[in-house]
Protein backbone atom coordinates (compact mmCIF):
# COMPACT_ATOMS: atom_id res chain seq x y z
CA UNK A 1 0.00 0.00 0.00
CA UNK A 2 1.63 3.09 -1.18
CA UNK A 3 1.35 6.03 1.53
CA UNK A 4 3.53 9.15 0.14
CA UNK A 5 6.85 9.48 -1.98
CA UNK A 6 8.98 6.55 -1.07
CA UNK A 7 7.13 4.89 1.86
CA UNK A 8 4.81 1.75 1.31
CA UNK A 9 2.76 0.09 4.22
CA UNK A 10 3.66 -3.64 4.34
CA UNK A 11 0.70 -5.18 6.13
CA UNK A 12 1.29 -8.65 8.04
CA UNK A 13 -1.92 -10.15 9.45
CA UNK A 14 -1.73 -12.31 12.92
CA UNK A 15 -5.69 -12.43 14.29
CA UNK A 16 -4.47 -14.36 17.25
CA UNK A 17 -2.98 -10.87 18.74
CA UNK A 18 -5.11 -8.47 19.81
CA UNK A 19 -3.29 -5.39 19.00
CA UNK A 20 -1.96 -3.88 15.59
CA UNK A 21 1.64 -2.35 15.66
CA UNK A 22 3.22 0.12 12.94
CA UNK A 23 6.39 0.34 12.71
CA UNK A 24 8.44 3.04 10.53
CA UNK A 25 12.24 2.05 10.18
CA UNK A 26 14.99 4.70 8.75
CA UNK A 27 18.52 3.32 8.29
CA UNK A 28 21.26 5.66 7.85
CA UNK A 29 25.02 4.90 7.71
CA UNK A 30 26.32 4.89 11.11
CA UNK A 31 29.04 7.73 11.33
CA UNK A 32 30.38 9.16 14.81
CA UNK A 33 29.27 12.44 13.49
CA UNK A 34 25.88 12.20 13.11
CA UNK A 35 25.25 8.80 15.83
CA UNK A 36 24.18 11.42 17.90
CA UNK A 37 22.26 13.81 16.00
CA UNK A 38 19.97 10.80 14.85
CA UNK A 39 19.73 9.50 18.46
CA UNK A 40 18.41 12.59 20.05
CA UNK A 41 15.71 12.41 17.17
CA UNK A 42 13.13 9.65 18.10
CA UNK A 43 12.22 11.21 21.51
CA UNK A 44 12.23 14.88 19.79
CA UNK A 45 9.64 13.55 17.12
CA UNK A 46 7.33 11.70 19.96
CA UNK A 47 6.75 14.60 21.63
CA UNK A 48 4.83 17.03 19.58
CA UNK A 49 3.55 17.33 16.23
CA UNK A 50 2.22 20.36 13.70
CA UNK A 51 -1.13 18.51 14.54
CA UNK A 52 -0.19 17.84 18.05
CA UNK A 53 1.45 20.88 19.02
CA UNK A 54 1.60 19.91 23.14
CA UNK A 55 1.90 16.92 24.70
CA UNK A 56 -1.36 16.70 25.69
CA UNK A 57 -2.66 17.03 22.79
CA UNK A 58 -0.75 13.79 21.58
CA UNK A 59 -1.27 12.13 25.00
CA UNK A 60 -5.24 13.12 23.96
CA UNK A 61 -4.68 11.57 20.76
CA UNK A 62 -4.09 8.74 21.60
CA UNK A 63 -6.08 8.08 24.66
CA UNK A 64 -9.07 8.91 21.69
CA UNK A 65 -7.35 5.85 19.59
CA UNK A 66 -8.12 3.85 22.79
CA UNK A 67 -5.28 4.16 24.05
CA UNK A 68 -2.76 3.58 21.41
CA UNK A 69 1.09 3.93 22.21
CA UNK A 70 3.90 5.69 20.38
CA UNK A 71 7.17 4.14 20.72
CA UNK A 72 10.61 5.43 19.34
CA UNK A 73 13.87 4.50 19.85
CA UNK A 74 17.31 4.35 17.49
CA UNK A 75 19.43 1.00 17.29
CA UNK A 76 22.32 -0.62 15.57
CA UNK A 77 21.92 -2.94 12.69
CA UNK A 78 25.10 -3.58 11.48
CA UNK A 79 26.85 -0.96 10.21
CA UNK A 80 23.44 0.85 9.95
CA UNK A 81 21.73 3.26 12.99
CA UNK A 82 18.05 2.49 12.52
CA UNK A 83 15.44 5.33 13.65
CA UNK A 84 11.95 3.47 14.58
CA UNK A 85 8.92 4.82 15.40
CA UNK A 86 5.87 2.49 16.30
CA UNK A 87 2.47 3.01 17.22
CA UNK A 88 0.49 0.35 18.72
CA UNK A 89 -3.16 0.46 18.80
CA UNK A 90 -6.37 -2.41 19.48
CA UNK A 91 -7.91 -4.19 16.88
CA UNK A 92 -11.40 -3.66 15.02
CA UNK A 93 -12.62 -6.44 16.58
CA UNK A 94 -12.03 -5.47 19.93
CA UNK A 95 -12.99 -2.08 19.77
CA UNK A 96 -16.94 -1.10 21.10
CA UNK A 97 -18.17 -0.14 17.76
CA UNK A 98 -15.28 -2.46 15.43
CA UNK A 99 -13.90 0.64 14.61
CA UNK A 100 -10.81 0.19 12.59
CA UNK A 101 -7.97 2.67 13.86
CA UNK A 102 -5.83 1.82 11.45
CA UNK A 103 -6.11 4.95 9.16
CA UNK A 104 -5.91 6.87 11.82
CA UNK A 105 -3.04 5.69 12.86
CA UNK A 106 -1.04 5.48 9.86
CA UNK A 107 -1.53 8.94 9.68
CA UNK A 108 -0.39 9.88 13.47
CA UNK A 109 2.53 8.05 12.65
CA UNK A 110 3.16 9.51 9.16
CA UNK A 111 2.74 13.30 11.21
CA UNK A 112 5.23 11.85 14.09
CA UNK A 113 7.99 11.68 11.40
CA UNK A 114 7.35 14.09 8.69
CA UNK A 115 5.88 17.26 10.49
CA UNK A 116 7.48 17.80 14.12
CA UNK A 117 6.83 20.61 15.82
CA UNK A 118 9.39 23.30 14.73
CA UNK A 119 9.76 26.65 15.98
CA UNK A 120 9.88 29.95 13.15
CA UNK A 121 13.35 29.62 12.71
CA UNK A 122 12.91 25.77 11.43
CA UNK A 123 14.66 24.33 14.20
CA UNK A 124 13.22 22.63 17.62
CA UNK A 125 11.63 24.13 20.40
CA UNK A 126 15.15 25.07 22.76
CA UNK A 127 13.31 23.50 25.77
CA UNK A 128 12.13 20.34 24.25
CA UNK A 129 15.96 20.32 22.74
CA UNK A 130 17.37 20.45 26.01
CA UNK A 131 15.53 18.04 28.17
CA UNK A 132 16.06 15.14 25.16
CA UNK A 133 19.78 16.33 25.35
CA UNK A 134 19.94 15.53 29.02
CA UNK A 135 18.05 12.80 29.10
CA UNK A 136 20.37 11.42 26.64
CA UNK A 137 23.44 12.45 28.10
CA UNK A 138 22.39 10.86 31.57
CA UNK A 139 21.74 7.31 29.47
CA UNK A 140 25.30 7.46 28.03
CA UNK A 141 26.26 8.07 31.98
CA UNK A 142 24.31 5.44 33.11
CA UNK A 143 26.12 2.83 31.13
CA UNK A 144 29.01 3.54 33.27
CA UNK A 145 26.99 1.13 36.06
CA UNK A 146 26.27 -1.25 33.92
CA UNK A 147 29.57 -3.20 33.16
CA UNK A 148 28.58 -5.89 31.41
CA UNK A 149 26.89 -3.24 28.59
CA UNK A 150 30.45 -1.13 29.34
CA UNK A 151 33.40 -4.14 28.79
CA UNK A 152 30.99 -4.95 25.59
CA UNK A 153 30.85 -1.10 23.91
CA UNK A 154 34.84 -0.89 24.89
CA UNK A 155 35.61 -4.20 23.67
CA UNK A 156 33.71 -3.26 20.19
CA UNK A 157 35.36 0.25 20.02
CA UNK A 158 38.99 -1.51 20.45
CA UNK A 159 37.94 -4.72 17.81
CA UNK A 160 36.75 -2.84 15.13
CA UNK A 161 39.05 0.62 15.54
CA UNK A 162 37.98 2.72 12.62
CA UNK A 163 35.01 1.14 11.15
CA UNK A 164 31.20 1.65 11.72
CA UNK A 165 30.72 -1.41 13.95
CA UNK A 166 32.47 0.85 16.60
CA UNK A 167 30.62 3.85 16.74
CA UNK A 168 28.00 4.18 19.56
CA UNK A 169 24.34 4.45 17.89
CA UNK A 170 23.68 6.49 20.65
CA UNK A 171 27.00 9.10 20.29
CA UNK A 172 29.31 10.02 22.83
CA UNK A 173 28.96 12.74 25.68
CA UNK A 174 30.84 14.96 23.79
CA UNK A 175 28.68 14.91 20.82
CA UNK A 176 25.41 15.13 22.48
CA UNK A 177 26.93 18.09 24.28
CA UNK A 178 27.76 19.78 20.79
CA UNK A 179 24.31 19.23 19.12
CA UNK A 180 22.16 22.44 18.52
CA UNK A 181 18.05 22.23 17.95
CA UNK A 182 18.82 23.56 14.27
CA UNK A 183 21.39 21.12 13.93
Amino acid sequence: IPLRRDMTLLPLSAARYRTNRLTALLAVPLRESTAAGIAILPDLLSRRTQRYPTEAALCEKLDMLYGASLACGPFRAGAWQVLQVSIEYLQARLTPDRTDLTDECVELLLDTLTAPLLDEDGAFYPEDFAREQRCLQERLRSRLNDKRLYARRRAMALLCPGEPYAVDPLGTPETVAALTPAA
